[in-house]
């Protein structure tokens, strides 16, 4: 961890120990001060007790100066800022009921999280899938949302609804969406030219409350996801644009 400081004298400095805060210690060693800007490097050691984006905050004091620092906040993106991934998972796996995206997925990914809500995929069976939103913060969430499965021309819409700590929310209109796409010789009721009509594409606008007050503070996202089965693996395509 690396706490930038300006206006140094070039003095000594003690170690320091600080925490531990949920499980991390952040340990400094003695040094000297730059004369003027710099930068102390904390080594942050221990296992936490609370996962990201839930983070960490240790109090700092050196020199008669104080701040605090926080760690586990993650990259957020900026206003305009766009995130594309890729997340792979066995297929036969998938395709059993109740299994989840975010337990089976390969290679070492990690499931999308929007300011605390993450995306996840439940298994309903070899036909469809539960998108969800699963709060995975110590606290509950106000969000709006808005969905729109485009291949169907189905929505759903949830204004002001508060997603308490570890509960997964259903997004979908009727919380089922195919694999694979509307079986094949049914008629579409959306425009699918330029796209993969076997693999069907779903869009969400999520507001999420970051910040309560006059007025309260949102953050704002639209995120695509499709779902597509290639030799033996079920593909996510997901991208991911912060709005507002």
């Amino acid at each position: 961890m690396t706490v930038p400081y300006a206006g140094g004298n070039g003095g000594a400095y003690p170690s320091q120990v600080v925490g531990p805060v949920n499980g991390l210690t952040a340990t400094l060693t003695a040094g000297n001060l730059n004369n003027g800007s710099g930068t102390l490097v904390y080594t942050v050691s221990g296992t936490p007790t609370v996962t990201s984006p839930a983070t960490t905050t240790f109090p700092l004091n050196i020199g008669g100066q104080s701040c605090n620092a926080t760690v586990g906040q993650g990259n957020q993106l900026d206003v305009g800022g766009i995130s594309a991934n890729t997340y792979f998972a066995d297929a036969n796996t998938m395709n059993t009921s109740g299994k989840y995206f975010s337990a089976n997925v390969k290679y070492g990914a990690s499931m999308p999280i929007f300011d605390g809500l993450m995306f996840d995929v439940v298994s309903t069976g070899g036909t469809y899938f539960k998108p969800i939103l699963k709060n995975v913060t110590g606290k509950p969430i106000l969000v709006h949302i808005n969905t729109a499965a485009h291949s169907v021309n189905e929505g759903r819409q949830l204004i002001g609804l508060t997603i308490p700590p570890s509960i997964e929310q259903g997004i979908d209109s009727n919380d089922i969406v195919f694999w694979t796409g509307p079986p094949i010789g049914t008629t579409p009721t959306a425009p699918i030219t330029g796209t993969n009509y076997s693999a069907e594409v779903s869009e969400l606008f999520l507001a999420v409350r970051v910040a309560t007050g006059s007025p309260d503070t949102y953050r704002f996202y639209r995120f695509l996801y499709q779902i597509v089965e290639f030799n033996g693996e079920k593909v996510m395509f997901t991208t991911l644009q912060r709005v507002l």
